[in-house]
């Protein structure tokens, strides 16, 4: 009785103390700012000055690779991925086998619904550059195949083929067992490097991709949930799966995040504990400050465009470094 009760407590349970949330803050520093939306960006109105200014630079440079790069995530961040993927594949004939021609090829189709040929593209681009953006890259083909497999296994027959019949369920529903599944550990937890690793590359493309993506999201709060509870984060694992449910707005994809929620609710004692309430005071200070630096950031390049200014330069000098959230991981002890 004792064996089984110190198991369980190992697994699942997890005291609720005023330490909690620091705790998880400290594990993961700039989570909440991230989730929030609290870190420098471009506004609109900036990606459309770049398609315009860049269209003119390409008539005197037709063939250079990173202006087309440029011009395609300016047309992906406002919502033209056809344009933009179109773009890459007229770059993709001048320099073919361009690492960040593939790449970019295997994020624009997600957005367009074609999975398929994003794994492809991503698999192309990982071919030549394995270690690309951080060791990044595998998150994002591990997340298109993970999508693949929850929307159709007979889509992945050769990744489904491998699955033993009794994790099937839970690595089809789950990011970070699929994650766990594809580095070849069969039970158990992701090990703290990985779990770090995932995580980084997640809150990346987050960061770099689009912060309010609900697959994303619940990517993140997969990864935040998984594992020993003294070095997990299901607190915030929670306010990510919550976000995901509002961004995704459809019945199927809320009941799965809500069995996910309940799963997380498993984890601690106290779901009226003081902690969650500043939490939940702290994501939505992050998200206020976030909107709030957004307009800063827009105001600034209007400012910068109608002076005549190369606002992305500007962009550069004002805003990135200090500003920019980190997405360190730090293994609890």
């Amino acid at each position: 009785m004792a064996v089984l009760f110190s198991a369980f407590a190992e697994s699942r349970a997890c005291i609720w103390d005023s330490d909690t949330l620091a705790m998880e803050q400290a594990r993961f520093p700039g989570m909440l700012d991230v989730m929030g939306g609290n870190f420098p960006r471009h506004s609109p109105e900036f990606y459309a000055w770049r398609i315009e200014r860049v269209r003119v630079l390409l008539v005197k440079d037709p063939r250079n690779a990173t202006l087309r790069d440029d011009l395609s995530v300016a047309l992906h961040k406002l919502g033209r991925h056809a344009e933009a993927i179109q773009v890459m594949l007229d770059s993709l004939a001048i320099t073919p086998n361009r690492y960040e021609t593939l790449s970019n090829l295997g994020t624009f189709t997600i957005y367009t619904g074609d999975l398929p040929a994003s794994r492809v593209w991503l698999q192309k681009a990982l071919a030549i550059n394995p270690n690309a953006h951080f060791g990044r890259e595998k998150y994002q083909l591990w997340l298109v195949e993970y999508l693949m497999l929850r929307a159709d296994p007979a889509s992945v027959p050769e990744i489904t083929d491998r699955l033993p019949p009794y994790s099937f369920a839970k690595v089809r529903e789950n990011y970070a067992e699929f994650v766990m599944f594809q580095q070849g550990k069969a039970s158990g937890w992701l090990e703290e490097d990985a779990r770090g690793a995932a995580l980084r590359g997640v809150l990346g493309m987050m960061l770099f991709a689009d912060y309010q993506n609900p697959v994303l999201l619940e990517a993140l709060g997969d990864i935040l949930e998984q594992g020993d509870p003294r070095k997990n984060a299901v607190h915030m694992a929670e306010q990510a799966y919550a976000l995901a449910r509002d961004l995704y707005g459809e019945k199927t994809a809320a009941e799965r995040l809500d069995r996910k929620t309940k799963e997380a609710d498993s984890s601690y004692s106290s779901k009226s504990a003081p902690d969650l309430k500043k939490l939940k005071k702290a994501m939505s200070e992050a998200q206020t400050a976030g909107k709030a630096l957004a307009k800063r950031v827009r105001e600034d390049e209007l400012k910068w465009i109608a002076s005549g200014q190369d606002a992305g330069r500007e962009f550069e000098k004002k805003y990135l470094g200090a500003s920019t959230p980190t997405v360190e991981f730090r293994a609890g002890k």
